[in-house]
């Protein structure tokens, strides 16, 4: 910051601040059109600062204690999809942003990826390490109308089926910014990693891209022939949104893509921000409690 300062073409000047009885001989000069240049040192600067505090908050065991008991009779793959798209769901409702999310499902030769992206609020460094790796710590307070996820254990949850991950994210006023994370010798650990700033196209601001080790998981998705096959292994079937809420589902395999179905709200009763009750039904439970 300060080689960048020194640098500046703008005119530096003394002026003098006092304080009480104490006065400080000070250098004032004006950014104006270096604003942009000046922040951008600033906030690589302190970023390289917080660095070192990249690291889960949690025990290492915390998947067997916590998670693997919690999800244990459900399907693992469908309970991962519904985390991160609770998550990126709510990265858009922060915002204050119409819910925009692609989930893909990218076969590969020597790999399977499940890859969620969304328009939503992004990340900065601050929020990575208070609220994305600390476990526990949600970053929706109960004030937050409207948002899903409550548990702060969107991206634990990535363990149960693989064993590395990257994040992308791209907060306003703030820096791209790229982490790995990843298990090694039973130890969840996390590192900076580049960004490639061509990924955050149509107004992405995260994508979370998990590789995907579980061996009963990558033979369906091997095996899946057509989009349909994907989003029943995906367990989002019978998933649909409403309003101008877009959820749209990958296939690299067969080149695919198919948004998930919009529900017609005209003729139903909106109950709250969340919940739609078809007229037709509520009519029939409004007629049998009278008939009681």
């Amino acid at each position: 910051v300060l080689a960048y300062a020194d640098g500046v073409e703008e005119s530096f000047e003394k002026t003098e601040i006092s304080t009480g009885k104490n006065t400080a001989s000070i250098k004032r000069f004006c950014l104006d059109k270096s604003y942009c240049k000046f922040y951008e040192a600033l906030s690589i600067a302190t970023q390289n600062i917080k660095e070192k505090d990249l690291k889960f908050t949690i025990s290492e065991n915390a998947i067997d204690l916590l998670i693997k008991p919690l999800y244990q009779n459900q399907d693992k793959f469908k309970v991962v999809v519904r985390e991160l798209l609770q998550n990126a769901m709510d990265a858009c409702k922060k915002a204050n942003k119409s819910i925009k999310v692609t989930i893909g499902v990218i076969v590969e030769d020597d790999n399977v990826k499940l890859r969620v992206a969304d328009c939503g609020i992004g990340m900065d460094l601050n929020d990575i390490v208070n609220y994305f790796l600390t476990i526990g710590k949600s970053s929706k307070s109960e004030d937050d109308n409207g948002l899903t996820g409550k548990f702060g254990i969107g991206i634990l949850s990535i363990f149960l089926i693989g064993k590395e991950a990257k994040v992308y994210s791209k907060k306003e006023s703030s820096m791209h910014l790229g982490i790995r994370i990843f298990q090694r010798d039973n130890e969840k650990e996390v590192e900076k990693i580049d960004v490639d700033k061509a990924v955050f196209k149509n107004d992405i601001a995260t994508i979370l891209e998990v590789n995907i080790d579980d061996e009963q998981i990558v033979k369906h998705l091997r095996v899946a022939k057509k989009i349909e096959d994907v989003i029943s292994i995906l367990g989002l079937e019978n998933f649909c949104v409403w309003d101008d809420s877009e959820i749209v589902i990958t296939f690299n395999k067969t080149g695919e893509v198919k948004d998930i179905e919009k529900l017609d709200v005209n003729g139903m009763i909106k109950k709250n921000e969340n919940l739609y009750i078809d007229k037709m039904y509520a009519e029939d439970k409004k007629q049998k409690y009278a008939n009681k």
